[in-house]
């Protein structure tokens, strides 16, 4: 295996993770994450305040998403767009933002349970999640909010 080549094992591990990374995309979808990198880099504190969430939990978002290519991280731990978050800007010629958002709330939603408050919760969990913190309505052990 050369290197920058993927093992196996880790294509298995990134198959069996794909939903962890489509919840991240319809989240940042959603906050419109892509709008507020246009103007350049941003740490997530700083893209935290603009979104009004948290920012160790924003940060933990797009951690997810730089790793899976779809935002780039600079040794600076600045987030930035790349040809695919461009393509969730609300204002990008080839903007999918709308379609990834419609498709992963409507044609093909997601419901995590929580085994803490022993229930199924809805994509709208998410976003709450995002907002409040460990202090609100959340999932203890969500990606989101772990540890909570």
């Amino acid at each position: 295996m050369n290197k920058g080549e993927t093992s196996p094992a880790q294509t298995a591990i990134q198959v069996a993770f794909g939903f962890i990374n489509a919840r991240a995309l319809y989240v940042a979808a959603k906050l419109g994450v892509a709008d507020y990198l246009k103007g350049g880099p941003k740490t997530a504190v700083e893209l935290a305040a603009a979104l009004s969430v948290k920012a160790d939990a924003l940060y933990r978002i797009m951690r997810v998403l730089a790793a899976s290519g779809v935002f780039e991280l600079d040794p600076n731990d600045r987030f930035s767009l790349n040809e695919i978050s461009d393509t969730l800007r609300t204002a990008s010629p080839q903007s999918v933002r709308d379609y990834v958002i419609f498709y992963l709330s409507v044609v093909c939603p997601y419901r995590l349970y929580c085994a803490h408050r022993r229930i199924w919760s809805d994509q709208s969990l998410w976003q709450t999640c995002l907002r409040n913190g460990p202090n609100g309505p959340c999932l203890r052990g969500c990606l989101i909010c772990w540890p909570c």
